[in-house]
């Protein structure tokens, strides 16, 4: 986006118009503001006199902005519409005469005429500048006149001259001076707004992961509220996605990667647009309608407004909004949307992956500017993985509402996302379901919506689903760039060629970024550091698409998903040799949250991982102090990860014994990371013991279906769910009533 025009060259222009207007009325189809600053430049080059006056009416307005605190934006908006204003109302010589050389009664009756005709005049800060702008001018030309009346006269003469020339033979001008006038109202109209939610609905439902647009689905997400507040939500209570938001200020959303934060974020943007369109329709004034921003945390870094109202507006409607991309739609709705009383919905997603997190003066300084907007009527909502977030908030002053996303429940939300993906296809739907529901290692991961999508995406073939999550990412980014829409014409690329360019993007993408303290860093673009062959391009851009391109050539791409950043990070590491490897990873293993999926993955994919896992825990841990504790926690949370990445028969017997052992000690502490790894089958029935022996205490510390599901989930075989269902129904007395008939819920 170009820079907007100094103060200097806008004083310039207003002055200009000004001495133009009194040999008479500028054309009304003219040159736009850039033509006239050029020339005006080329007349005050020429002329010192008319150079002084400019000179003179730029140090003035410099001295009311800066004695007053105006804002650089409300300055330049003043100075454009004054320019426009006495364009089109300028008095002519005579008028000036009428008005006895007075600068004052010729200021107010060029202010009275734009204020006739411009209902919304004096509403914002801006207008005020004009009309002090258009004093200055007037004052300016007073003074002139009275000391050189024949150069005055030359000046207008001339000036006058070549804007009717311009206007007559620059047939390529596209708007006249008025439709500047109108395009600096501080206000935007209901059809900018109503276009610019038309156009966002349409983007928030757009998918990366596939060459058609596919709607974001329907299905309702469950969230588990993890704070208390001053609503009625309780900690561990479960609620929709509307209900956690309902009478929320500010709103975290906090979920593992791939379980759908952004999905989520993006859903609460499209149907409170939605809502914004229903209202508008109903006759509801635009002041009260509630308009929903997007935009995510690394973006929001690269923008440095002055006001943070204005850098948030602008990282979300930089990306271009189809219908309002020309010069004068987006700066009226990015204006109306900064209004003081302007009631916004604003989303920023993926705390995680913006790249200063860790930095005290970056983005814990961004969390307390949102906490403030928050505070001051807008209403917020920030997603982000659990660590980053709780790296982040320290010291924010947060008391936001926070949630943390549940997994679908299967086979009812599983079922219902298959079908609506495959709506017009009834026997792939049936086909990959049957899969799901015959195979224990899909059913782990298929109540993820990210791992959900992956399935769709490759049942659209034929052959199986891959169990494991390297060789579903390798099936995926297979798909990703050889499919035929990839390519135009279609043309297969060398696969070996594209994998081993990703492999190195996303090495360079973080092998550098780290914070001081040697905690991962890892920014959601990366500066390309190789270019792909040219006949490829296409196919690499539908994993790595390209962000930016700057003046030098150098492009900025991000991966379609943090997950296959990670996956290719991992892969990385994985083709080093152990001890290369190790030195590596050792600084990243535990409290890092950047590196806990990309770790663990690469040791499990390590053709020496027995080797590399004894070199990286060789030592023996001791637990008796809290310190020791801790480490012990995260090795054993390592161990989990690393277990649901492979299979028990992967290791040497030590190594597959620690990962038992680990599934066992952590059983309820690590829920979810023990029932991901139910393929360890030979401690299920250990861990099915904690769990029942956690039992009486469902809905207290737990969620009340919480601990019945993982227990189903453990039981591989129809004797197994049975022996599952006896215990539950023997734990039932000792339950309270609490936590009854959510149990009770989640047993039918």
């Amino acid at each position: 986006m170009p820079n907007p025009p100094s103060r200097s060259r806008l004083a310039e222009s207003l002055a200009t118009i000004a001495i133009a207007s009194l040999a008479g009325p500028v054309p009304a189809v003219g040159a736009t503001l850039t033509e006239l600053v050029k020339l005006a430049r080329k007349w005050y080059d020429e002329d010192a006199d008319n150079r002084n006056l400019r000179r003179a009416v730029a140090t003035d307005l410099e001295a009311i902005a800066k004695g007053e605190r105006v804002s650089d934006t409300d300055v330049g908006l003043g100075l454009e519409l004054a320019t426009a204003t006495v364009a089109k109302y300028g008095l002519p010589l005579d008028g000036l005469v009428q008005k006895g050389f007075d600068a004052d009664a010729a200021a107010d009756a060029v202010i009275n005429c734009a204020k006739d005709e411009d209902r919304n005049w004096g509403r914002e800060p801006h207008y005020d500048m004009a009309e002090r702008a258009i004093r200055v001018v007037y004052t300016g030309l007073v003074r002139r006149y009275n000391e050189n009346d024949p150069l005055l006269m030359a000046s207008m003469g001339w000036m006058h001259e070549h804007l009717v020339n311009l206007a007559n033979n620059q047939s390529a001008v596209a708007e006249s001076l008025g439709e500047l006038v109108a395009a600096s109202s501080a206000v935007a109209t209901e059809d900018d707004v109503r276009a610019y939610l038309h156009a966002q609905i349409r983007r928030w439902n757009e998918t990366d992961w596939h060459p058609r647009t596919r709607q974001i689905s329907e299905l309702e997400q469950r969230l588990r509220v993890r704070t208390t507040d001053d609503s009625n939500l309780r900690s561990w209570d479960l609620v929709a996605a509307e209900d956690a938001l309902d009478g929320a200020s500010m709103l975290v959303v906090l979920g593992g990667p791939g379980s759908g934060k952004t999905w989520l974020a993006k859903r609460y943007a499209r149907q409170a647009a939605e809502r914004a369109l229903e209202d508008l329709d109903a006759g509801m004034r635009l002041d009260k309608v509630e308009i929903p921003l997007l935009t995510t945390w690394d973006h929001w870094a690269r923008f440095q407004a002055a006001d943070l109202r204005e850098g948030l507006v602008q990282a979300s409607t930089s990306r271009g909004i189809d219908d309002l991309d020309d010069d004068f739609s987006m700066p009226r709705l990015r204006r109306a949307l900064t209004r003081p009383k302007a009631r916004i919905l604003m989303i920023v997603d993926s705390l995680d992956e913006a790249a200063d997190r860790f930095s005290q003066a970056g983005q814990r300084t961004r969390l307390r500017d949102l906490v403030s907007v928050a505070k001051a009527g807008w209403r917020v909502v920030v997603t982000s993985r659990v660590g980053a977030w709780e790296a982040s908030q320290s010291g924010s002053g947060s008391a936001a509402r926070e949630v943390e996303l549940e997994p679908m429940e299967y086979p009812k939300d599983v079922t219902a996302f298959v079908c609506s993906w495959f709506e017009d296809e009834h026997d792939r739907a049936d086909h990959l379901l049957a899969e799901i529901r015959d195979r224990s290692e899909l059913r782990r991961l298929a109540s993820v919506p990210l791992f959900l999508t992956f399935y769709c995406l490759l049942a659209e073939e034929d052959g199986d689903i891959p169990s494991l999550r390297r060789e579903l990412y390798t099936r995926l980014t297979n798909r990703l760039l050889t499919a035929a829409w990839s390519n135009d014409p279609p043309l297969p690329p060398d696969l070996g060629h594209c994998h081993r360019l990703l492999l190195k993007w996303a090495w360079s993408a973080v092998e550098d970024a780290i914070t001081p303290s040697g905690i991962g860093n890892w920014p959601e673009a990366f500066t390309q550091p190789s270019r792909p062959r040219p006949e490829y391009s296409r196919a690499i851009d539908h994993v790595a698409p390209r962000v930016f391109l700057d003046g030098e050539g150098n492009i900025t791409r991000r991966f379609v998903h943090r997950t296959l950043l990670e996956h290719y990070v991992a892969e990385h590491l994985a083709g080093m040799d152990v001890e290369t490897a190790a030195v590596q990873l050792l600084p990243h293993l535990w409290f890092d949250p950047d590196w806990e999926v990309a770790a663990p993955a690469a040791i499990a994919a390590h053709s020496d991982r027995s080797l590399l896992l004894e070199r990286l825990l060789g030592r023996k841990i001791r637990s008796s102090d809290p310190i020791g504790e801790a480490a012990s926690a995260e090795t054993d949370r390592l161990l989990l990860r690393i277990g649901a990445e492979s299979a028990p028969y992967d290791w040497s017997p030590e190594q597959a014994a620690r990962i038992e052992t680990a599934r066992i000690r952590r059983a309820i502490e690590e829920l979810s990371l023990v029932t991901e790894t139910n393929h360890w089958t030979d401690s299920n029935r250990e861990v099915s013991a904690a769990i029942i022996a956690a039992l009486p205490e469902a809905g207290i510390h737990y969620g009340a279906e919480e601990l019945p599901e993982a227990l189903v989930t453990l039981a591989s075989t129809d004797e197994q769910r049975r022996e599952a269902l006896a215990e539950i129904m023997a734990a039932v007395p000792t339950i309270g009533p609490k936590g009854l008939a959510t149990l009770a819920a989640a047993l039918m």
